[in-house]
């Protein structure tokens, strides 16, 4: 399931590095962080379905509000059209700034929240 969440973030980020909950210390903007914050599994009187809903947080980080607001849309539009098994789709559930959270003055982050619907 992760795995195929990574490739589907990865395949709309460009050149921007793709993280698995943290970010390496040494890791240049622009950059995405992502994590998975909750699954829910489809049960039936005959046990699970198959059908799974993971949500992930990611962070995008750059160097410039823009430029952050820029990979942010990029991946909003490519993820809430991604239909590639196990993947059924995407639905964006919020994005919001959070630049003033990130810690480090010279970054600006843009934060999208979304659930991915699998059939595993």
């Amino acid at each position: 399931m992760d795995s195929a969440f990574y490739s589907a973030l990865k395949s709309f980020t460009g050149s921007a590095k793709v993280y698995p909950v943290l970010a390496p210390d040494d890791a240049v903007a622009p950059m995405v962080v992502y994590q998975r914050t909750s699954t829910q599994r489809d049960l039936t009187i005959d046990g699970l379905s198959g059908l799974v809903s993971a949500s992930y947080r990611i962070d995008i980080y750059a160097t410039s509000l823009k430029a952050a607001q820029s990979l942010s849309d990029t991946v909003v539009i490519g993820l809430s059209q991604h239909k590639e098994a196990p993947i059924n789709y995407i639905t964006i559930d919020n994005e919001f700034d959070g630049s003033d959270l990130s810690g480090d003055p010279k970054l600006f982050r843009m934060i999208v929240e979304v659930t991915a619907h699998f059939n595993l």
